[in-house]
């Protein structure tokens, strides 16, 4: 025997070890049941939609006719109708007029500094 450590000293460090060991696996059984418990026996499942294409091409389509008789039906106005017009002026209008057009041979004027 050792002289430093008596025999009621290993059997208090089995002791602790036992019951070290013993909660441990009590941890681990209790993380094990949760486990199970939550997740239940498959786990979440994920369902998805399967996309027709048929019937979305089906959409484009059908959206495509409309628009094309959309656009005949106004080709049809612009060609044999009358299109009614009314200018409205605004006030933008009156506070910056347009300059009068320049002769295309005159050359532009010169600019003059701020002050003169």
């Amino acid at each position: 025997m050792n002289p430093g450590h008596s025999p009621t000293d290993k059997s208090m460090d089995m002791r602790w070890l036992r019951w070290s060991l013993a909660a441990i696996a009590f941890l681990l059984a209790v993380i094990a049941v949760e486990l199970s418990v939550l997740t239940g026996p498959h786990g979440p499942q994920a369902f998805a939609q399967i996309p027709d294409s048929g019937a979305q091409l089906q959409q484009l389509i059908e959206s495509q006719k409309q628009i094309n008789r959309a656009l005949e039906q106004i080709l049809d106005h612009l060609r044999t109708g009358e299109i009614k017009a009314r200018v409205i002026d605004t006030d933008k209008d009156k506070r910056n007029p347009l300059p009068a057009p320049r002769p295309a041979n005159s050359a532009p004027r010169p600019r003059l500094p701020r002050g003169q």
